[in-house]
């Protein structure tokens, strides 16, 4: 696209949910964050904005509240 990249997932929203950290890689191995949601609704989208014309892999890390006893 015009300068970025848009990823676009659904997820089920969970309470114990904190975020979704959404990371780049270009060799499958090593990964940079692109970019952080807070989870509110069940679709989700990300602009990673790149002037940077290779190909890209994408994944999608859930982070989870901590639970205090």
């Amino acid at each position: 696209m015009h300068g970025y990249n848009e990823i676009q997932w659904s997820a089920v929203a969970k309470e114990d949910t904190r975020r979704f950290i959404v990371e780049y890689s270009v060799d499958g191995i090593n990964y940079q964050s692109a970019g952080e949601l807070t989870p509110l609704a069940g679709n989700y989208s990300l602009k990673h904005y790149t002037l940077d014309t290779r190909t890209f892999l994408y994944r999608i890390r859930m982070e989870k509240k901590m639970v205090a006893f």
